[in-house]
């Protein structure tokens, strides 16, 4: 039986993605929260900006919540997934040089829609994707959910089953949500939630329970689900940074990094 039909198991991440070269990656740009096919989205454009990264020592990081499977307007949840495989593999063929990872978040965990991941990534060798985090040299990346989840892999796992619905919101559910952002609501309570220096340190508790393989090289952590855009806060030793948020009135940008290596 395969993830297609068990509601709630997620599946194997892509294990021909990652080869010793990228190892030799030379950076790359993160971004998270896009929450596309929500009505209140205002990033449809921006797989435009991501040419600016396709170049062979690139990276293109997808942080979670690209796609929003519980705020869609679309007629379906086959109807959610087939236009957020083809967001996929319009950016893959335009991104002829970049590699691209995946992170989930608990907006686009579904199950089906991860194991079509595994599809793409045999069409793309480029490509790729991560359940939880991803580490490359001195930077982490992940969707940040766990902070909600609390605090460990295995509460994640339980807590993105609650996202695993096969239904979009109803549309008073929609109509309640457009009222909060035409009044900012969805401004506010993030920043009262996920207060900067406090969320740094819930982060610093969670890579501690990471076991990362390479934890001492860490010296910044990439991260999206709180909305509230960050940048390069220090926290004992370690900067943060965060996209923000594709939601309209609320501030997105690209992060970049580097791949810094010891000579």
């Amino acid at each position: 039986m395969n993830a297609f039909n068990s509601p709630g198991v997620t599946p194997a991440e892509s294990a021909n993605w990652e080869p010793q070269r990228l190892a030799d990656l030379a950076g790359g740009v993160f971004l998270s929260d896009l929450h596309l096919f929500s009505p209140r989205s205002v990033a449809q454009d921006v797989q435009l900006q991501l040419r600016a990264y396709d170049r062979p020592a690139q990276c293109v990081v997808l942080g979670g919540d690209i796609f929003d499977f519980r705020w869609s307007t679309h007629a379906s949840l086959q109807a959610t997934l087939l236009a957020a495989q083809c967001w996929l593999i319009d950016l893959l063929e335009n991104l002829v040089h970049a590699h691209v990872l995946f992170l989930p978040g608990n907006h686009d965990c579904q199950p089906e829609f991860l194991e079509s991941l595994n599809v793409l990534s045999d069409r793309f060798p480029r490509f790729g994707w991560k359940p939880h985090h991803w580490q490359l040299g001195c930077n982490l990346f992940l969707h940040g959910d766990i902070l909600d989840a609390g605090g460990d892999l295995p509460s994640l796992d339980r807590y993105r089953r609650r996202f695993h619905h096969g239904r979009a919101a109803s549309k008073l559910a929609q109509r309640c949500y457009d009222v909060a952002v035409a009044c900012r609501i969805h401004k506010t309570v993030p920043r009262l939630r996920h207060v900067p220096n406090k969320t740094c340190r819930a982060l610093l508790n969670v890579v501690d329970r990471l076991a990362l393989a390479n934890a001492a090289e860490l010296r910044h952590i990439y991260f999206g689900h709180t909305h509230v855009a960050m940048e390069g806060l220090n926290a004992a030793g370690i900067q943060f940074h965060n996209p923000g948020s594709g939601l309209k009135h609320m501030q997105l940008r690209l992060v970049e990094f580097t791949n810094l290596r010891d000579k």
